[in-house]
């Protein structure tokens, strides 16, 4: 398991999963509006196959989603984890769902020129995300609620 890649969340009192994001791998025959999620539910592992849907119009999406690697994921609310690639955007998924899907959107603001040596590791090109939500009436958040900071 890849641990940049791999977020846990926690729905209630007896609900948790174990959720790997998977973009590219051994297997060529993943098309590029697609991604796999390793799951740990009920204790039981399970490998699925994830629909990407663009929330943006998302000009390049195959590039920008061959080329995905996550730097981090953060739990939003109970019921969303968001995989952030901070060169790229972000891809938002439920994974309690039986046939999970991610939302990706991508960032608004351009990465400075220094991430393009490929040295994601160098301070010149850090970037950090903060994920907030504010929750409707019945306490659950909704992705067009999730506020993200970028810095």
């Amino acid at each position: 398991m890849d641990v940049r890649a791999t977020g846990i969340l926690r729905r209630g009192d007896d609900e948790l999963v174990v959720a790997e994001l998977i973009t590219k791998g051994s297997d060529d025959d993943m098309p590029p509006n697609e991604a796999k999620l390793l799951l740990l539910r009920s204790g039981e592992w399970s490998l699925k196959r994830a629909p990407i849907i663009h929330r943006d119009d998302g000009g390049g999406k195959g590039a920008a989603l061959s080329a995905w690697e996550t730097d981090m994921v953060v739990p939003v609310g109970d019921r969303r984890l968001c995989w952030v690639d901070l060169h790229r955007g972000i891809m938002l998924c439920n994974p309690f769902d039986e046939s999970p899907r991610l939302q990706y959107v991508s960032l608004p603001v351009e990465p400075p020129k220094s991430f393009d040596d490929g040295r994601r590791d160098s301070p010149a090109t850090k970037r950090s995300v903060c994920a907030a939500v504010t929750t409707t009436g019945g306490g659950h958040a909704d992705a067009r609620e999730i506020i993200l900071l970028l810095t």
